[in-house]
């Protein structure tokens, strides 16, 4: 790792990282080999397994800091999303519904972010987890009625499902994209 990218760690957020590993997978105030009553460790060997833990935890958030300065996935799924929506406009100006049902179910069977990254998504995205599921499943159910009207060769329902489409997709982005670039990209959205 480069000095540079070390300016990317975040305190905070090894400390969310360790509360809620710590409430999934320790029970409350235990730490690996620290107890006290009938059985308790003696304190040296309390001490070198807490020593353990937190050089076991240092090694397993090391490739997460590093992750920071790398291009999330999920930059490159919305592209590839945008350049289906223009695909759609581009089908539904020429009546060509194959094409729009091609790219609808490109759009509604989008890959999904590997899962360390989906973790890094859902913990920046905190208490708004279900919305941001939420925006995911109507671009999902909006989409696959976009196909379902052009495997029909409905233009008018596959205007309006690529309305609401394209109005799920907006709203997603007026909440989210702004705060993502900033986090995951250190820097203000530009417009090209």
């Amino acid at each position: 790792m480069s000095s540079d990218e070390t300016n990317d760690f975040i305190p905070d957020h090894l400390a969310q990282w360790w509360k809620i590993t710590r409430e999934y997978l320790l029970a409350p105030n235990e730490l690996p080999g620290v107890s006290s009553g009938p059985g308790a460790v003696a304190p040296a060997a309390a001490r070198n397994a807490t020593w353990a833990w937190l050089l076991a935890l240092g090694c397993a958030w090391a490739p997460v800091t590093s992750l920071a300065a790398e291009p999330l996935a999920l930059q490159r799924i919305m592209k590839d999303m945008g350049r289906n929506m223009q695909v759609v406009v581009d089908g539904l100006s020429q009546e060509d519904y194959t094409m729009v049902e091609k790219a609808a179910l490109a759009i509604a069977d989008h890959p999904q972010p590997p899962l360390g990254e989906k973790m890094r998504i859902l913990s920046f995205v905190g208490g708004d987890t279900a919305r941001f599921k939420a925006f995911d499943g109507e671009t999902h159910d909006t989409a696959m009625a976009l196909a379902h009207a052009s495997r029909s060769s409905n233009g008018e329902a596959a205007i309006a499902a690529f309305q609401k489409l394209q109005s799920s997709c907006l709203a997603c982005h007026q909440a989210f994209r702004k705060p993502f670039v900033e986090h995951f990209h250190g820097k203000a959205e530009s417009r090209r």
